[in-house]
């Protein structure tokens, strides 16, 4: 907070603006579930959604005789979870009897704006209020009486407005990005399962045969793995099963010396390999190897596949994700206790495998698609990352906003140094 505030502005409190409750469930609350279409909404965590702001409908609804012993609220109404989420809000959009697992903010809109209110209370300040005083509990929960302590400040209504306009510029271009990226990962599955399925061709190898074969007959598998005479002091960078994510490694890795590392770390890779995850490999943890990661260590959880001449790096890598290999996965796992496989298994999975050249041409194309996809995942982190510090600056009042200014040149001044 500043310490002196910008001229209209205010200092208060959320419990000063906002009539706080809990909510509360009738017992035993089985007596009061129906499917009447004259019961009360019945407002649960579950209906809360990750991909919206607001909340729409209910899966339950609840007797009227049930109402007295829960809280009732009304669409415009704001719900914040009070466990460990720390109170990410909601905006109602439907009447009903919420859970005691939320908390109810009700406001008087002639002070404060719904827009403004919601990037209030999920503002950074906000969150790190919430985080510094649910610290100090033994259960690391939010409560009436910690929410309505936090402390904030409030412009004036007219300029409350544009900074919520302003704010939910960059929500609109953060919203068509992830819309243009679930396109191009959808688009990206429906290519693969035209080109692995021999069902798209590049014209040039029309009429081509291809040819079912083993991972084996075209790759090898665990090649090198580091042995007992591998001195002490050896130092190297570690990837474990957590460092994997369906295509890509992740960082940090651990930096370990061979004496102190667990017996598990062995695999020798090298840039271009495949990493496969032999444990719950259903949820495709593999990876390929990049020039970043090249003389890493890898678990004994991956068998490391190295290609041969037969088969293109890339085309191997994009068919670990198709739907001819998931099958197999599947196949291999289930009815086991301990959902895993082994090198052998890798093996023997079985590719279609067209010619080397038609390989090519397939895992280039699908590395495109991998780039834009990648481009679009960059830009979203990064449209988060500046309205993050924006809210920081505008919810404090440490950037002020003309109300008749432009929101575009706003933009470009935020973005004119990319």
């Amino acid at each position: 907070m500043l310490s002196e505030l910008p001229n209209r502005w205010i200092a208060t409190s959320i419990g000063a603006v906002c009539e706080i409750a809990r909510g509360g469930s009738p017992r035993p609350i089985n007596k009061y579930i129906t499917n009447d279409k004259d019961g009360i909404n019945w407002i649960k965590i579950d209906d809360a959604s990750a991909s919206s702001k607001y909340i729409y409908s209910t899966k339950e609804k609840i007797k009227a005789e049930g109402e007295k012993k829960s809280r009732r609220v009304k669409s415009g109404d704001f719900l914040l979870s009070n466990s460990m989420s720390f109170g990410r809000p909601y905006i109602l959009r439907v009447d009903g009897c919420i859970h005691d697992g939320w908390l109810a903010l009700s406001f008087d809109r002639g002070q404060i704006g719904e827009e403004f209110l919601y990037y209030l209370l999920s503002s950074p300040v906000v969150f790190k209020e919430f985080e510094n005083k649910a610290a100090g509990s033994a259960v690391k929960n939010l409560n009436k009486e910690l929410v309505s302590s936090v402390r904030v400040v409030l412009p004036p209504f007219d300029e409350q407005q544009r900074i919520a306009e302003i704010i939910s510029t960059w929500d609109r271009a953060i919203k068509t990005t992830e819309a243009l990226l679930a396109n191009a990962r959808t688009q990206k599955r429906a290519l693969m399962q035209s080109l692995f399925m021999g069902k798209c061709r590049f014209p040039e190898f029309a009429g081509q045969d291809w040819k079912e074969v083993q991972m084996g007959n075209v790759a090898e598998v665990d090649v090198e793995s580091l042995d007992a005479k591998t001195p002490d002091n050896f130092a190297f960078d570690y990837i474990s099963l957590s460092n994997v994510e369906p295509g890509r490694v992740v960082k940090p890795l651990e930096r370990m010396i061979f004496c102190d590392a667990p017996s598990r770390a062995r695999r020798k890779v090298q840039a271009g390999d495949l990493l496969v995850s032999t444990v719950r490999p259903n949820l495709l943890g593999f990876a390929r190897i990049s020039d970043d990661y090249a003389n890493c260590i890898a678990s004994t959880g991956f068998a490391v596949v190295s290609c041969s001449n037969a088969a293109d790096g890339s085309y191997l890598f994009h068919y670990l994700f198709s739907h001819h290999m998931r099958s197999q996965f599947h196949a291999l796992v289930v009815g086991s206790n301990y959902p895993a496989i082994n090198s052998t298994d890798v093996k023997k999975l079985r590719l279609q495998l067209p010619s080397i050249e038609e390989q090519r041409r397939i895992g280039k194309l699908l590395d495109d698609c991998d780039v834009e996809i990648t481009a679009l995942v960059y830009y979203i982190h990064k449209l988060c990352t500046e309205k993050k510090a924006l809210m920081q600056q505008l919810l404090t009042g440490k950037q002020r906003v003309m109300i008749d200014s432009d929101v575009d040149s706003i933009i470009e001044e935020s973005t004119a140094h990319d």
